[in-house]
């Protein structure tokens, strides 16, 4: 019994890294998104990107890949668009009962840096299918309403 009980609770916990917390509501996916961007507003991407970490569908390893893959290509795009002077979040777009897509940009001094986060309705709740940046997918913003 007590060899079964620990299987179980390895088990638990090793498959907690890939399973994502969820939001309650789309007010929430709103006020998260805002408390992300805040934090990318003024620098602090490890810490915007680790408020996504409970959300995501990712393996431990895999979040970490992106973490220092997005702080090491935010440097780069740092030296050339300047430093962060805020950020802008557009009204949430829904497609179907399963979908909310949250478009933002984070403002600099020479540019913008498109941000996008999709929500997926799980049957327990709202968790992050999927996010991405790129100041390439600043036109797409532009069909946000179509």
């Amino acid at each position: 019994m007590f060899k079964s009980m620990l299987i179980l609770l390895a088990t638990l916990a090793a498959s907690h890294n890939t399973y994502a917390d969820t939001f309650k509501s789309e007010e929430e996916l709103v006020i998260f998104t805002n408390k992300v961007m805040t934090e990318m507003s003024k620098g602090n991407i490890s810490a915007a990107l680790l408020y996504l970490k409970p959300y995501v569908i990712l393996p431990e390893s895999d979040f970490q890949s992106s973490l220092e893959g997005t702080k090491s290509q935010r440097e780069l795009y740092a030296s050339r668009l300047g430093k962060d002077v805020g950020y802008e979040c557009f009204k949430p777009k829904k497609l179907g009962l399963s979908l909310v897509r949250q478009a933002c940009i984070e403002k600099t001094e020479k540019g913008a840096i498109a941000w996008q986060f999709l929500f997926y309705k799980s049957p327990t709740g709202w968790n992050i299918n999927s996010y991405s940046w790129s100041t390439d997918a600043i036109p797409a913003l532009f069909m946000l309403d179509q």
